[in-house]
């Protein structure tokens, strides 16, 4: 859980600098509300939410808790997916060919 916990963190971390270098280029002038990631591990997004697993998990560096912050604040959401259905699965996981076919098409991929 710890791991998944921190890659989470990892995402924020990149979603927020995205946002703000966008912001930066003005191309998000009208962004309003929280950002919303999608996750696949319902245990971390547990873990942002519920005090019980902070508590039990003071070992994990404080530089990760700031993800706690922020969907405290509400500047991000996390929003549960499951694996199967992330379009960047095949990126990371073995997957049936008529998997791979399918999010190829939805990532808009084609041969050349």
């Amino acid at each position: 859980m710890e791991a998944k916990f921190v890659a989470c963190a990892f995402a924020v971390q990149k979603v927020i600098w995205l946002k703000k270098f966008f912001e930066h280029l003005d191309t998000t002038k009208n962004s309003q509300g929280p950002m919303t990631l999608y996750y696949d591990s319902q245990e971390a997004i547990a873990y942002t939410k519920d005090p019980k697993y902070q508590i039990k998990n003071k070992h994990i560096d404080i530089k990760y808790n700031f993800l706690i912050d922020m969907v405290a604040s509400g500047e991000i959401t996390l929003q549960y997916i499951p694996t199967r259905s992330m379009i960047t699965v095949h990126f990371t996981k073995a997957i049936s060919r008529d998997l791979f076919e399918k999010h190829v098409m939805a990532l808009g991929l084609r041969r050349i």
